[in-house]
């Protein structure tokens, strides 16, 4: 299944609290959310020409769209 492999993931930034409150607003692109962004899943994302690992810290529903605390976002530069 697509919860096991790898999944194209749309990420949208909305600022709500600060440092370790920070969340995430995400536009999947996959079948699965409730399993991939389950606090504790690992999300893969490129950036500045690397491949960083992030940790799904938090986990709720905003209207149809997942909001996500990330382990290592703090700000929009860490974004």
């Amino acid at each position: 299944s697509e919860a096991a492999g790898s999944a194209q993931v749309g990420l949208q930034l909305e600022l709500q609290g600060a440092g370790e409150d920070i969340q995430v607003v995400v536009n999947a692109e996959t079948d699965f959310p409730d399993e991939r962004f389950r606090p504790g899943s690992e999300l893969f994302v490129q950036r500045a020409g690397r491949i960083d690992r992030l940790v799904v810290t938090s986990a709720r529903v905003q209207g149809a769209r997942p909001v996500i605390g990330l382990r290592g976002i703090e700000n929009v530069e860490a974004a």
